[in-house]
């Protein structure tokens, strides 16, 4: 409970539910999850049983792995908070699994065919490559001879 919002319990109701045969043999412990910066404060532990209540304040402070990480391209950072420390960039979902399976090939700006667009930009973050686009819809199709042009405003394949 955080310290400024903290009651005391009604124990007579506690012992009614419990019949008096409440027994603890292990150490128990409470994991709080899904906290964020305005969740980090003072809380109050407050155990009871039949011969009382024991308090004792502890302060929680927020960890975010992934302050000041950037990830490249359309990857989204996910911090280990089970080890409590560390970071992986992760793509996410592009599609969902009736997509994924969905033929309707694609040429891309990298001139590399794809299943489907979904499928194009899934490859894409796995394998860094970034700003990609549909160049066209169906196969790419062959790129013979290439001239490479190297003019003052003029770049690319012809």
């Amino acid at each position: 409970t955080r310290k400024e919002q903290i009651t005391r319990p009604n124990l007579e109701y506690f012992n009614g539910l419990s019949s008096g045969h409440v027994s603890q043999t292990t150490i128990n412990s409470i994991m709080i999850n899904n906290v964020d910066e305005p969740n980090e404060g003072w809380y109050t532990c407050l155990a009871c049983n039949r011969y009382g209540c024991a308090e004792h304040d502890a302060y929680l402070t927020v960890l975010d792995l992934c302050k000041g990480v950037t990830c490249p391209g359309d990857k989204y950072c996910v911090g280990n908070y089970a080890a409590g420390h560390g970071h992986t960039c992760e793509c996410p979902s592009f599609c969902d699994r009736a997509e994924m399976f969905a033929s309707d090939w694609v040429c891309s700006n990298y001139c590399e065919e794809q299943f489907n667009e979904c499928m194009m930009k899934d490859d894409a973050c796995r394998n860094d490559k970034f700003g990609i686009e549909d160049l066209n819809k169906g196969r790419c199709g062959k790129i013979e001879h290439p001239v490479i042009l190297d003019e003052e405003h003029t770049y690319g394949v012809l």
